[in-house]
C-alpha cells in the first residue's frame, strides 16, 4: 500500500514512496530523446518548427545603391548571435525603405524583401525570448523580471510583423506568411503566461529546486490546499490559450506543417487545465471521484505526445513492484536526457519526422513537472476513494470552465524616412 491512513479521507504518503517517485522521475525521460535527424545548429523558436531565417536573393528587376546590397549581403553573411541577425535585418529594411520613398519606387520585388526581412528579424526576437524565458523557467527562485524581459522582445516580434501590413505592394502569399508568424508570436506572449503560472506553482511546491522530487514524494493535503488557490485561475488561462489553438488551427488549414504542431501545444494545454481542475475539485468540492475522473482525462489528452513507456507508466503508478523493476534500465536523470539539442533537417524526410514534434522546452516542462504532478494525484485520487464508498459507480458530470485569454500588446514601429524605430507613446495592444 502506497498510503497510510491518517484520518478520513486524508491519506499520507509515507517515506518508501521516495523509490517509487524516483523510478517515476527517470521513467518519464526516454521519449523524449532526439528521433530525428540533426543538420542544423539553430533551435525554433518557441515551439515551433521553421525554416526561418531566409536568405535575401538579389534583385534583378533594378540596380540598387551599393550600401543597400551591402546591408542585403550582411544579412546572408554568416550571423554569430541572434542580435546580430536583429540589427542586420532591420537595417536592411530601413535602406529599401528609404530607397522606395526616395524614389517614389513601390514594386513588390522590394516589398517582398522588406517582408522577408521583417520574418527575419521577428524570429531573432522570438530567439531572444526563447532564451530567456528558459533561463528564467529553470531558475531556482521566481525572477519576473527574466519573464518580462522576454515578453519585450516577443513584443518587438509581433510589433515588426505589423509593421508590414503598412508597406504597399507586398505579395499576398507573403503577407499571408508574416500574419501567420504573427498569430504564432502572439499565442507565445499568451502561452508565456502560462508557463510564468506553471513556474511560479514550481515554486510553491518545491522552493528549493534542487531537493524538487523529495518535496513531491512529501505531498500533503496541505499542498493540495495551496495549488488549490489558484488552480482555477491558472487552468483557465490554459483554456484560453487552447481556444486560441482551436482557432489558429481554422485558419491555417492549408499549413499542416503549422497545424500538427499546434495541435500538439493543445494536447498540452488540456492536459494541464484538467489536472489543475482535477485539484480544485479535490479541495474545494471534496469530490475526490471527479478529480480522478479529471486526472483521468488529463492523461487521455497527454497521450499522443507521450511514448508507450511513458503511458503505461502513467496508467499503471500503483504496481510498485513493476516500477522498482524499471530503474534497472532508466539510470540517467530527466534534465541529463532533456540536455540533448533537438535540431531540425529541413528535407522533405526530416520535415514528415518532426511534423507533430514540440519543442524541447515544452516536452522538458512536460517531464519536470506536469507529468509527475499527474502521477502524484493519480495515485492520492485513487487511494483516497478506496476510502469512500457513497457514490460509487455513478455517472459524474463535469464542464469546464470559461477559458481567459490575455490581452496580446506588441511594439509599434515607424519609419523616420532614415530608420525604424519603436514608438513608446503608443504601443499595440489588445490584438487580435
Amino acid at each position: 500500500m502506497v498510503f497510510e491512513n491518517g484520518g478520513v479521507g486524508t491519506p499520507q504518503l509515507v517515506p518508501h514512496f521516495k523509490v517509487l517517485f524516483d523510478a517515476m522521475a527517470t521513467a518519464i525521460a526516454p521519449a523524449f530523446a532526439p528521433a530525428f535527424a540533426i543538420t542544423t545548429t539553430r533551435r525554433p523558436a518557441m515551439w515551433i518548427i521553421n525554416s526561418l531565417p531566409e536568405i535575401l536573393s538579389a534583385i534583378q528587376s533594378l540596380e540598387l545603391p551599393p550600401d543597400v546590397e551591402l546591408s542585403r549581403l550582411q544579412c546572408n553573411s554568416s550571423i554569430t548571435s541572434d542580435s546580430q541577425l536583429i540589427d542586420a535585418n532591420l537595417r536592411h529594411m530601413g535602406k529599401l525603405l528609404e530607397f522606395c520613398q526616395c524614389h517614389s519606387y513601390h514594386g513588390s520585388d522590394l516589398s517582398e524583401q522588406i517582408a522577408v526581412s521583417a520574418l527575419n528579424a521577428a524570429y531573432g526576437f522570438e530567439q531572444l525570448a526563447q532564451q530567456i524565458r528558459e533561463n528564467a523557467y529553470r531558475s531556482e527562485s521566481l525572477d519576473t523580471q527574466q519573464w518580462q524581459a522576454s515578453t519585450n522582445y516577443n513584443k518587438k516580434a509581433i510589433g515588426i510583423l505589423h509593421f508590414v501590413a503598412s508597406v504597399a505592394s507586398v505579395p499576398n502569399s507573403t503577407l499571408a506568411q508574416c500574419e501567420q508568424y504573427r498569430s504564432l508570436y502572439q499565442l507565445d506572449q499568451q502561452l508565456s503566461m502560462v508557463l510564468l503560472t506553471i513556474s511560479k506553482m514550481r515554486t510553491r511546491l518545491y522552493p528549493d529546486a534542487k531537493d524538487k522530487y523529495s518535496k513531491l514524494l512529501s505531498f500533503q493535503n496541505s499542498d493540495i490546499q495551496e495549488l488549490s488557490k489558484v488552480a482555477t485561475a491558472y487552468a483557465k488561462l490554459s483554456i484560453g490559450c487552447s481556444n486560441v489553438c482551436t482557432s489558429l488551427q481554422l485558419s491555417m488549414q492549408g499549413s499542416p506543417h503549422f497545424t500538427s504542431q499546434i495541435r500538439s501545444m493543445q494536447h498540452f494545454l488540456d492536459s494541464l487545465s484538467l489536472t489543475l481542475l482535477s485539484i480544485d475539485k479535490f479541495d474545494h468540492s471534496d469530490d475526490p471521484s471527479t478529480a480522478a475522473e479529471m486526472i483521468d482525462a488529463a492523461i487521455v489528452h497527454i497521450k499522443p505526445i507521450l511514448s508507450k513507456e511513458q503511458l503505461n507508466l502513467i496508467q499503471n503508478n500503483k504496481s510498485l513492484d513493476k516500477l522498482l523493476l524499471h530503474t534497472k534500465f532508466w539510470k540517467e536523470s530527466i534534465r541529463t536526457k532533456l540536455k540533448t539539442k533537438v535540431k531540425f533537417g529541413k528535407n522533405e524526410q526530416d520535415s514528415k519526422r518532426s511534423v507533430s514534434t514540440l519543442h524541447p522546452f515544452i516536452l522538458e516542462i512536460i517531464a519536470d513537472f506536469l507529468l509527475p504532478l499527474i502521477m502524484v494525484l493519480k495515485v492520492r485520487y485513487d487511494n483516497t476513494n478506496e476510502f469512500i464508498f457513497d457514490g460509487v459507480g455513478k455517472p459524474n458530470t463535469w464542464a469546464l470552465p470559461l477559458g481567459s485569454i490575455p490581452n496580446v500588446k506588441g511594439a509599434r514601429y515607424t519609419f523616420d524616412g532614415i530608420s525604424l524605430a519603436i514608438d513608446d507613446q503608443s504601443p499595440l495592444e489588445n490584438l487580435h
